[in-house]
């Protein structure tokens, strides 16, 4: 049996994440074994199962919050017991490419955080790239586990929901056009910047456009719910090829 989980910021990212790991990597999800389940007080949290293994999708409300959510993993493993079947083998922090300067920052805060827990880091922690750790259980045992970064987009700016639309737009040249036309309909829409005070505001704006479009009975459920009106994320090749050292999990 082994444990896995991961952390990622707030609902869209969440959902995408059980809809991908479902669909391309056949992980179920079982209401019995919940009760357990590791979160940060507030935030979703949902455990998986495939034959014997378990893995755990915990949103931590945001990007300044995953260290928040990284301690507690951290702490998980330190604290297991003998013969450490509670504790994570392998932890995936997944971020957007929004709030943060660049994915080498992002990672440079997560380096303090595992050496803050006093953990050994085996090599380069690098975006995209699983990384061995130890560290020494509070039994006085070392345990072994592995971590990688998912900075997403990798390659340019962008929020989760802006990834999603350029995953749609490479897959469909109609679908391409809608959205292009979404976006210049929400860039040119408030000009004195009323309500679309800030950029994370207008790439919400651009996602929520385009699906009153594409899924308008759906049109007014929050941005997590919009991930599960019968899209199938998990064909889309350019979300495939990001997430796709999830597939080690």
């Amino acid at each position: 049996m082994s444990q896995s989980i991961i952390l990622c910021e707030g609902n869209t990212d969440f959902s995408l994440l059980q809809i991908y790991m479902r669909e391309v990597h056949n992980w179920n999800e079982d209401k019995s074994y919940q009760d357990h389940v590791v979160k940060i007080p507030n935030q979703k949290s949902r455990i998986f199962k495939r034959d014997d293994d378990y893995l755990t999708i915990m949103a931590t409300g945001g990007c300044t919050r995953i260290d928040e959510g990284l301690d507690i993993v951290l702490d998980r493993i330190i604290q297991a017991p003998p013969p450490f079947d509670s504790a994570f083998g392998k932890i995936a922090i997944v971020t957007d490419n929004d709030e943060i300067d660049t994915a080498e920052k992002f990672i440079e805060q997560r380096k303090k955080k595992l050496t803050e827990k006093n953990v050994l880091i085996n090599g380069v922690l690098k975006n995209k790239e699983w990384t061995k750790c130890q560290v020494t259980t509070s039994v006085g045992i070392t345990f072994d586990f592995r971590i990688i970064v998912l900075v997403i987009p990798h390659d340019h700016e962008g929020a989760m929901e802006t990834f999603l639309l350029d995953a749609i737009s490479a897959n469909d040249p109609y679908d391409k056009v809608l959205i292009d036309k979404c976006r210049k309909f929400v860039g040119d829409s408030d000009p004195e910047g009323r309500y679309l005070k800030h950029r994370s505001y207008k790439t919400k704006a651009e996602f929520s456009s385009y699906f009153c479009i594409r899924t308008p009975a759906d049109a007014y459920q929050e941005r997590g719910n919009l991930m599960k009106s019968g899209v199938k994320w998990g064909d889309y090749p350019l979300i495939r090829e990001e997430f796709k050292k999830l597939g080690d999990l």
